[in-house]
């Protein structure tokens, strides 16, 4: 099947062996006898590099979503504010590199080719992003985590009417006035 394709080294799609450009990202492709050779240029690997190291934090934060501890107990092992916040980190490490583009694209310094290939890879992480939201919302709570609201919920409503004499369980000593 796929005898006639190689992988892409920049997106990994398939493209045909012969190929000179990539027919999803746009990217030229240098080949030699072994099949693709990597791309000297500093824009090339700075995406790879960035990208690379966000899908394995979006990867992080798949696992983290099925996570949980404890044997009688059970509950998630990260609060959903928890992985809120890292796929919060993953959005400003994306619009880190953005920055850094824009500021080489003033410098004159920024090839086409990385530009759109950064688009394509921006979106599909943020398409990911949007995708690891849904379900850091949708994951259900454990039994035990429904107990622990509810009762949160009912010291709530019941701490503001207990005095402090009957928490602290003496009373609070009276100040003299000088």
């Amino acid at each position: 099947m796929f005898l006639f394709s190689a992988k892409c080294p920049y997106c990994k799609e398939r493209v045909k062996r012969k190929a000179v450009r990539c027919k999803h990202c746009q990217a030229s492709i240098n080949r030699t006898e072994k099949g693709f050779e990597n791309c000297e240029d500093e824009g090339i690997q700075y995406l790879k590099n960035g990208f690379s190291k966000i899908n394995a934090e979006c990867d992080t934060i798949e696992d983290k979503l099925k996570q949980r501890t404890g044997f009688v107990f059970i509950k998630h092992q990260y609060s959903a504010d928890d992985l809120h916040d890292a796929a919060g980190r993953i959005e400003s490490f994306v619009d880190k590199m953005r920055d850094d583009l824009e500021e080489w694209e003033s410098e004159n310094k920024l090839t086409a080719q990385v530009k759109q290939l950064f688009n394509k890879k921006a979106g599909d992480v943020y398409h990911r992003l949007e995708a690891l939201h849904f379900e850091i919302e949708r994951r259900e709570p454990t039994w035990w985590e429904k107990v622990c609201t509810v009762f949160k919920r009912i010291m709530a409503k019941i701490l503001p009417f207990l005095s402090l004499k009957l928490i602290a369980g003496k009373a609070v000593p009276k100040t003299i006035a000088a």
